[in-house]
């Protein structure tokens, strides 16, 4: 298998999908009510990256940085009661490790762990009165795992292919 130790950098575009278990104290004139539901969307993602990777004899152990982007979002409006609920997912940074395997062909195969730090913007708007809505903008640590491969395109150009999950 050929040696893939050594320094790394790239770019990845991707599409993500943003999920939200929501959760609200509703205050008003009618007293304390709690809402819970479920609210999803899409949009694109890119990053950029960084890494360094040790190979030994067919294994792979690499530590990596990166800087993502994003766009995916989700907005829910509710009529005629007026409540307005979204969050967008901006972008952020992280850590992480990858273990994998690479085959006689070069090709890399992987798992991947980490750390990442993500903005994000919450509303809510219920009524009339602006005292009693949301707008949150904070970051948020995740927990990130994966799987992915790469696949060389030449002697120093790969292709990579990466399904991650980030659990705030």
């Amino acid at each position: 298998a050929p040696d893939l130790s050594g320094f790394y950098a790239g770019a990845q575009a991707g599409y993500g999908t943003l999920s939200t278990d929501f959760d609200a104290l509703q205050t008003d004139t009618g007293g304390d009510t709690s809402l819970s539901s479920d609210f999803g969307g899409q949009g694109a993602t890119g990053s950029i990256f960084a890494g360094y990777g040790l190979s030994w004899h067919q294994w792979y152990l690499g530590l990596e940085l990166e800087a993502e982007a994003s766009r995916s979002s989700w907005d829910h409006a509710r009529d005629p009661s007026g409540r307005d609920f979204s969050v967008d997912k901006k972008g952020g940074y992280g850590a992480s490790g990858r273990l994998g395997y690479v085959l006689n062909n070069g090709v890399l195969l992987y798992g991947r762990g980490g750390i990442v730090r993500t903005k994000f913007i919450t509303q809510y708007e219920k009524g009339t009165n602006p005292d009693n809505w949301v707008d949150d903008d904070e970051k948020q640590y995740g927990w990130r795992v994966g799987l992915g491969t790469e696949i060389p395109a030449t002697e120093r150009l790969f292709l990579r292919f990466d399904y991650t999950y980030t659990d705030y």
